[in-house]
């Protein structure tokens, strides 16, 4: 009599223990759920971040570039008059050997110290630099293209696994929501804007958005599941999404990161937001500079034109201009004035 009533017991058991496990695979099913619908909002919020980021600069970028276009056009011009000048005095002034090594350190000089564009002596061959500028530039390109891959060799095949994936995930859309699947227009012109959705994301490489548009679906899916197998491949199918949608958004803080830190675009945009808290107008700023920078070039281009000009002696040159000391002051309407000050004999370059 005890023997039938533990195997009772036992038979009994069995389905609870089922519903137990059961109830675990649905609990599991919707945790993982859960840290999917946290994912695609983060997503969301830092991809609107960096949107927002990317716009802003495209337009101070914008801005800076009408602004400083007149600016420019007078820098390579006078660029250009400097580099003549200095060609014409070192290939048609006769000059001592000793002149002529000081003169050329001079025009040197003022390269190094960016005042003008870079360029040889007149004379002088710059393959190697041309190879090895060359050289450069090609490792470069080569570093960008990989850092905006993301990835190195080795991580091709995970790479192609991401793809697979996405790629499942917008055929299981558009055999749901193909327009040719509707049974009437309503439908047929509905799941035509979801497909063109699913096509825009598809192409963006955007997973998030894919698994957006599937949510709707996986939700009815998952509440009709009742076999243990179905729910634990479930349960894998999230895990492996969730672990996509992390990637997904590491790279977008990623991307988001190098543009605020190591481009020049990003720095100008943490500049001009700073310049915001304290009142200051950016721009204008810029073109203050610029403008002292045309003018210092001015000097430049007149005094190498006085010694091609002769006006002044081989001495004179190397010694250099009077440096023109200012005050720079700005009336209450904003209004920016130069006040020359006497100035003290020192070398200019």
């Amino acid at each position: 009599m005890v023997k039938g009533k533990r195997k009772k017991v036992e038979i009994a058991a069995e389905p609870a223990a089922h519903a137990l496990a059961l109830g675990q695979l649905h609990a599991q099913v919707a945790k993982l759920q859960g840290d999917r619908q946290w994912l695609l909002k983060q997503i969301r919020r830092k991809r609107t971040e960096l949107d927002n980021f990317m716009t802003q600069m495209r337009t101070i970028v914008t801005e800076m570039m009408g602004r400083g276009a007149q600016f420019m056009e007078r820098v390579q011009t006078l660029d250009e008059e400097i580099h003549q000048l200095f060609n014409q005095i070192l290939t048609t002034r006769k000059l001592g050997k000793k002149s002529r090594g000081k003169i050329e350190d001079l025009y040197r000089s003022l390269q190094y110290q960016d005042i003008i564009s870079d360029r040889p002596l007149p004379g002088e061959e710059d393959d190697e630099d041309n190879d090895f500028a060359t050289f450069v530039e090609e490792m470069k390109k080569q570093a960008q293209e990989a850092y905006s891959r993301g990835e190195s060799p080795s991580e091709s095949e995970e790479t192609d696994i991401n793809s697979r994936d996405m790629r499942q995930t917008f055929l299981r859309l558009a055999a749901i929501y193909h327009p040719d699947r509707a049974t009437d227009q309503d439908t047929q012109a509905q799941n035509t804007e979801i497909m063109k959705e699913i096509n825009r994301a598809y192409k963006d490489g955007d997973f998030a958005r894919l698994l957006e548009l599937e949510q709707q679906t996986l939700n009815e899916m998952v509440e009709t599941l009742e076999s243990s197998d179905d729910l634990e491949k479930a349960c894998a199918k999230l895990k492996r999404e969730n672990q996509k949608l992390r990637d997904q958004y590491e790279g977008i803080k990623r991307e988001l990161r190098h543009l605020r830190n190591n481009t020049h675009e990003g720095n100008m945009v943490k500049s001009y937001r700073q310049a915001q808290k304290i009142g200051l107008d950016m721009f204008a700023q810029m073109e203050q500079e610029a403008e002292m920078e045309v003018e210092n070039m001015t000097r430049v281009r007149d005094f190498v034109q006085n010694f091609r000009d002769q006006k002044i002696t081989v001495q004179e040159f190397l010694r250099g201009p009077e440096p023109q000391r200012v005050m720079v002051v700005y009336r209450s309407n904003g209004e920016r004035v130069v006040i020359p000050i006497h100035p003290d004999v020192e070398d200019f370059f």
